[in-house]
Formats: structure tokens, sequence, C-alpha cells
């Protein structure tokens, strides 16, 4: 039996308002984020990685580089793509059990550059929803 654990949003008032270089929080068998965890305070480097997580549905806030891989995560809600503070610049997402993105998933991230994708169940339409960009800046992907 694997414990459950959930990061809410008081988890981390100390960090209000501060920024932090890094917080590792990878093999704790977070399964549920709080949507206003991570708003108030800059992240440079946030890694949950080795988690339980099935749905990413906070906001990502001031967070540079994002990495949530090898989890469950399956969809990813609205919260992360309309609520963004415009810092997120990389993003990995590799092997999890994501299918699909909305359209124009990344959007929103003027100052993404970097969109890690692989070993996920299906997803294959990344490259054309990071080609909606509009052009605005060059994004990386990686696929293997």
């Amino acid at each position: 039996l694997t414990p459950n654990f959930e990061i809410l949003t008081h988890t981390f008032t100390m960090f209000l308002g501060k920024t932090i270089r890094k917080l590792i929080l990878t093999e704790n068998a977070i399964n549920t984020i709080d949507q206003s965890t991570f708003e108030n305070s800059t992240y440079e480097v946030l890694d949950l990685s080795f988690n339980d997580l099935t749905r990413l549905n906070f906001s990502p806030g001031k967070i540079q580089y994002l990495k949530i891989t090898n989890n469950k995560i399956r969809t990813i809600g609205h919260e992360f793509f309309q609520f963004s503070q415009n810092a997120l610049e990389r993003l990995n997402l590799r092997s999890n059990r994501i299918a699909s993105l909305p359209e124009c998933a990344f959007c929103a991230f003027s100052l993404l550059t970097s969109v890690q994708s692989s070993k996920n169940g299906g997803l294959i339409k990344i490259k054309k929803l990071i080609l909606n960009l509009k052009g605005k800046q060059k994004l990386k992907t990686k696929k293997s």
C-alpha cells in the first residue's frame, strides 16, 4: 500500500514572496497539489519527479524550470495553462501517461524554450501544439 501525500496551499507559506533556487520533491508519493501552492513565490527549479501525480492542475506561478518526469499524469488541467505568470522557460513531462493536450496549450508561456515529452502514451501532437506558438520564440523539443 502506497501512502498518499498531498501538498496543500499552506505547506510552503515560509517561502511566500521569496525566490527559491531549487525545490526538489522527488520520490515522495505526492499525488495531489493544491491549485495555488506555488503561485506566490519564485522557483528557479521545481522537481516533482518520481511521484504519484495523475493530474497537473496547479498554477505554475513563477517557476522557471518544471520537471515532472516519471509520474502517472494523464491530464493537464486548464489551471496549469490559464494562471501561468509567464515565467516557465523549460518543461519536462517525460515518462508520464499524457495522451493529448489542449489546442495551443503552450501559447501563454512566452518564455518557454524547451519541452520534453518523450515516453508518454500517444502524445504525438506536441510538435503541432508547439508550432502554434505563432513563431514568438524558438522552441526545442526532445522526442527521445
